[in-house]
C-alpha cells in the first residue's frame, strides 16, 4: 500500500480506507487476515490479489532464492505470474530482496579468526567491453580453512588479470597491512640483551632491507630522525616510511619498554602534523606505529577512540617464538567466529584436512 500511494495518487486525493477481511486456506488450515484498502480501490495486492484465497508458502524466501541465482526482477515477476497465477511489482520484488542486506553487511563485517591452517586463492575469468575493447578480468576468491575444519570466504576481489599478482597482496585498510608482533630477529640482538633505542634504531638502518621485508608490502624508507618544529619547540620521529599501495605515510616510534599513554599520544601529535602540514591531497591520512617491547591491551584500548583507523600499537620481537609460545599465541588470539550465512555457502567437510608438516599461517584482518 505505501507504494501504491505515491505522490501522483495522493495529489489525485487516493488515500488509505481502512482494511477488509479475507480468508486464507493454506496447508496449515483457513485463517483470516486484514488487507488495506485505498478510497477509490485502485490498489491490488502485490502477493495476495482481490479475490485470491490460497496463500503461496514460504513465497518471500523464493523470490529471495530466485534473486540470489541471478534472475532479473522481470523474470522473477514473470515466474511468480506463472506459478502462483500472481502479479508482483518491481518495487515489493525490491522491498523483498532489500530485506538481506543487513545480513549480507553484517557477513562482510563479521570478525575472522586470526589463524587459517590452508589458505588458497581461486579465481573465475571472464572477458567484458570495455570502451569498445575486449578486456579480460578475473573474480578472486580467497578461501581459507580453520582449525575445525570449516571452509570461509576472507574475500572477494574483481581485478584485471594478474594485477593482484603483481600487487601481491589486497590492501583494503590500514590495519590490514599492521603486523602484531614484529619479528626482528635479523638484527641479531639477543632476548635480554641491555640495548637503547638508538641501538635497535640503528640495527633496523643497518638491515633495512630486512626490516621492509617483515613490514610488508609497498613501503619504502623515506627518513630516520625526521624533525618536525612548530612554535620554536622541536620533535624528532624515529622511522618515516611510505606505503605505494595505501599511498600514505607511516610513522614508527621505538620503544624499548612497555608502552604507555603518553607514547600514543605523541604518536597521534606526529599523525596530526603529517596530515595537515606533510600529505598531499591525493594521499591517504597518515598512519602512526608504536613498536614496543611490551605493551597493555587496556592502555590501549582505552586511550585510542574506538573509531581509530590511524594509530595502532604492536610488539617486537628479537628471537623467533618458540613452539610453546606459538601455540599460546594463537590461543591468546583465538576468538568465536560468527559463521558465514548461506550466502558464501559454507559448509563443513567429511573429513578435516590433512596438514603436513606444519602450517600455512594467514592474517584474516
Amino acid at each position: 500500500m505505501a507504494a501504491h500511494l505515491d505522490e501522483e495518487e495522493r495529489s489525485q486525493g487516493n488515500k488509505r480506507n481502512g482494511r477488509g477481511k479475507k480468508t486464507l486456506k493454506s496447508s496449515l488450515g483457513s485463517f483470516d487476515i486484514d488487507t488495506p484498502q485505498d478510497r477509490q480501490s485502485s490498489f491490488e495486492p502485490g502477493i495476495l490479489k482481490k479475490r485470491q484465497t490460497i496463500l503461496a508458502d514460504n513465497l518471500s524466501e523464493k523470490i529471495i532464492g530466485l534473486y540470489g541465482l541471478g534472475m532479473s526482477y522481470r523474470d522473477i515477476s514473470a515466474h511468480i505470474k506463472e506459478m502462483y497465477d500472481s502479479e508482483i511489482s518491481h518495487t515489493v520484488l525490491s522491498q523483498i530482496t532489500d530485506r538481506i542486506i543487513p545480513d549480507v553487511k553484517a557477513w562482510q563485517s563479521r570478525p575472522l579468526e586470526p589463524l587459517y591452517c590452508i589458505v588458497w586463492l581461486d579465481a573465475m575469468h571472464y572477458k567484458v567491453k570495455v570502451d569498445g575493447k575486449i578486456k579480460h578480468r578475473a573474480l578472486y576468491n580467497v578461501l581459507g580453512i580453520n582449525k575445525e575444519g570449516y571452509k570461509d570466504i576472507l574475500g572477494i576481489y574483481i581485478s584485471r588479470v594478474k594485477e593482484l599478482s603483481e600487487k601481491r597482496f589486497v590492501l583494503e585498510k590500514p590495519k590490514n597491512a599492521i603486523k602484531d608482533p614484529y619479528i626482528l630477529e635479523f638484527i641479531g640482538l639477543p632476548e635480554h640483551t641491555k640495548y637503547t633505542e638508538n641501538d635497535l634504531e640503528q640495527e633496523l638502518i643497518d638491515k633495512l632491507e630486512h626490516f621492509l621485508s617483515e613490514l610488508g608490502n609497498g613501503f619504502t624508507f623515506v627518513a630516520r630522525q625526521k624533525r618536525i618544529s612548530f612554535e620554536e619547540k622541536h620533535f624528532r620521529i624515529d622511522l618515516v616510511f611510505f606505503n605505494r599501495i595505501l599511498r600514505c605515510f607511516v610513522l614508527i616510534d621505538l620503544k624499548i619498554g612497555e608502552i604507555k599513554h603518553q607514547d600514543l599520544g605523541q604518536m597521534q601529535m606526529y599523525v596530526n602534523y603529517y596530515d595537515r602540514e606533510v600529505r598531499l591531497k591525493d594521499e591517504n591520512k597518515t598512519i602512526g606505529i608504536v613498536l614496543c617491547k611490551d605493551k597493555s591491551e587496556s592502555v590501549v584500548e582505552y586511550t585510542l577512540p574506538e573509531n581509530n583507523e590511524q594509530i595502532f600499537a604492536s610488539k617486537y620481537q628479537t628471537v623467533l617464538p618458540s613452539k610453546e609460545e606459538l601455540k599460546l599465541l594463537i590461543n591468546e588470539k583465538k576468538k568465536p567466529t560468527l559463521k558465514a550465512i548461506h550466502i558464501c555457502n559454507s559448509q563443513k567437510p567429511a573429513h578435516k584436512p590433512k596438514i603436513a608438516k606444519g602450517y600455512i599461517f594467514a592474517n584474516a584482518d
